[in-house]
């Protein structure tokens, strides 16, 4: 349809978000990591993809997306002081449900 940049991004979110609401959540996920390649720094795909990854039972999955998300943008002094180790145990987690670190 001609979309671009930031009109590109909201309608892929918008999609996926609806597609989420009516249950199709695989088309969701789709559709959003979709969005998250086309826009890898957008953290509101992201957010809505660990939604969705939390109603597919992927919850240790989007505990990791957001944590990761938040410790590359946070600019909190406190997260600053921890976020090499934050860093290291959630891109090592394990989704048995325990870190590798």
């Amino acid at each position: 349809m001609g979309l671009r940049g930031q009109a590109l991004r909201d309608a892929m979110v918008c999609v996926g978000s609806s597609l989420r609401t009516v249950g199709q959540l695989t088309a969701a996920k789709q559709c959003l990591k979709l969005a998250r390649r086309r826009f890898p720094g957008d953290a509101v795909a992201g957010i809505f993809l660990a939604m969705v990854e939390h109603d597919m039972g992927e919850g240790a999955a989007a505990l990791q997306r957001v944590a990761l998300m938040y410790l590359a943008e946070s600019k909190d002094p406190r997260v600053a002081a921890y976020r090499a180790v934050l860093l290291r145990k959630f891109r090592g987690f394990n989704f048995s449900g325990r870190d590798a670190g």
